[in-house]
């Protein structure tokens, strides 16, 4: 996919991809990527220039304008290439050696990378049926594309580390199979995550999660999940599982059967999502709080960062090397952060 209560609310659908509207807003801050060796490290957003810093002093090397609004970043395996999404949904490659542009691919929404396998996904937002596109993340070459119904919504798109598998999962729709209850007929004693898991299992809508087989060319299946989300939630594969995490913070690990269990990660509202080069861990933040998730079991552990004059400040960009051992955030107030294992902060700087 947000700097006040109302805009952070209006952008609720985030960070890595704002996929239903024709252009995405402003960051509102910074994102982050950082390659897959740790060597380098690259923030952008608003101001439309793109900073390469330090990995370990986070200091500011080299500022390249490029010209558009940043909301997305990642490198390819090799470093070579990095991948900017702006707020058109348009993506460009840049050549990291001089930052001059390997290939432009216009409106690729619901930006998605498999950066072990150097691939990138995004569908063009048709009204006629979406046809979703996998590139190579170094050239920009297309691999693979496959164009939905009519009338379909895409909310989210992974692609496996392996580059083997693509899902897509599709808004909701109204479906006369699930049970639908009326606001006023919900249990008062529910609250948390069991009110929200009866509202997902009885609002009367479900949602599809389609399997592609990306070797073959070919869909794998169609899953039906009583799971719904806005476009702009982060999706990712765990084994055969499909997992969804969003602003709302109503996560959902979706299994190959559709038998869907909800979730919710330590830091409440994810207004910044990311996750590991290997999708290993899950890395969110809302205000002024940070959360590492291991994605095999969903433990993880949370810290805060120091309040800075003026309020408020929160996540918008995370990223983080296969295992985490390196991994960096980016916020509102146009801060990037170094962080360890738990999610504590090691090192800050302010970059513009």
């Amino acid at each position: 996919m947000n700097h006040t209560n109302a805009i952070p609310i209006l952008l609720a659908t985030l960070t890595l991809p704002f996929a239903a509207l024709s252009a995405g807003p402003p960051l509102g801050g910074l994102t982050v990527a950082v390659s897959s060796d740790g060597g380098k490290l690259v923030a952008g957003g608003d101001t439309r220039t793109l900073l390469v810093l330090d990995p370990e002093t986070l200091e500011v090397e080299h500022r390249q304008w490029i010209e558009r609004p940043i909301v997305n970043l990642a490198f390819s395996q090799d470093g070579g290439t990095l991948a900017v999404l702006d707020t058109s949904d348009d993506l460009l490659l840049l050549d990291t050696s001089d930052w001059s542009v390997k290939a432009e691919i216009r409106k690729r929404i619901g930006f998605t990378v498999s950066i072990e396998s150097d691939l990138v996904a995004g569908h063009d937002g048709s009204g006629n049926g979406p046809t979703v596109f996998v590139h190579s993340l170094t050239d920009g070459a297309e691999k693979f594309s496959t164009t939905l119904p009519k009338g379909v919504k895409v909310a989210a798109l992974a692609l496996s580390s392996d580059g083997g598998r693509l899902a897509v999962l599709t808004e909701g729709t109204k479906d006369a199979g699930e049970a639908e209850t009326p606001s006023a007929q919900i249990p008062k004693d529910l609250k948390g995550l069991a009110l929200d898991e009866f509202k997902q299992r009885n609002d009367g809508k479900t949602s599809t999660l389609h399997l592609f087989d990306l070797a073959a060319g070919t869909p794998v299946r169609e899953t039906k999940t009583c799971y719904t989300t806005n476009a702009g939630a982060t999706l990712l594969f765990d084994g055969d599982d499909v997992i969804a995490v969003n602003y709302s913070n109503v996560n959902a690990r979706i299994a190959p059967d559709g038998e869907t269990r909800l979730f919710q990660l330590r830091n409440s509202f994810n207004y910044g999502i990311g996750l590991s080069h290997d999708g290993s861990l899950v890395l969110t933040g809302g205000l002024a709080r940070q959360s590492v998730t291991k994605v095999s079991d969903l433990s993880g552990s949370t810290s805060t960062v120091e309040k800075l004059p003026g309020w408020p400040e929160y996540w918008k960009g995370f990223s983080a090397t296969a295992g985490g051992g390196a991994i960096y955030g980016t916020t509102t107030a146009y801060r990037v952060f170094k962080l360890d294992a738990s999610g504590t902060v090691q090192a800050s700087a302010p970059v513009r």
